[in-house]
């Protein structure tokens, strides 16, 4: 069987651009998931940063005020994560700002909750 060389030059050039063509869609998509789980890392970090924040100032109003009771940092950091998860995955609008608010509230009750019976544990116990 004989193959013209014109015929071989366009299969090459073709399997070439076809090569190309499928290397670069998997690069495309190496870089998209790469970016965007480098996002998410920044994301993460504003709100962990937001909480440490956010404790620090409650903590210096605490004891301005001689006030005993200073909720763990990762208190803030549950709350702050639920408020992040609402902002940042863009679920937060005016149809349903009431029930992120609830679902905060119940968090923050929750935690609240829990931080009491642990601080009467923990005064039984002394």
């Amino acid at each position: 069987m004989n193959i013209s060389p014109t015929t071989l030059a366009l299969v090459a050039a073709l399997s070439t651009l076809a090569g190309v063509v499928i290397s670069s869609v998997f690069n495309l998509l190496n870089t998209r998931i790469a970016k965007q789980f480098e996002e998410r890392k920044h994301q993460r970090e504003l709100v962990m940063n937001a909480a440490v924040e956010h404790w620090k100032q409650m903590c210096t109003v605490a004891l301005s005020q001689r006030s005993a009771l200073i909720w763990p940092l990762n208190d803030y950091m549950m709350t702050m994560a639920v408020w992040s998860q609402a902002i940042l995955d863009k679920k937060l609008d005016a149809s349903n700002i009431e029930a992120v608010l609830n679902e905060m509230d119940s968090l923050s009750n929750k935690i609240t909750e829990h931080r009491k019976k642990q601080v009467e544990r923990d005064r039984a116990h002394i």
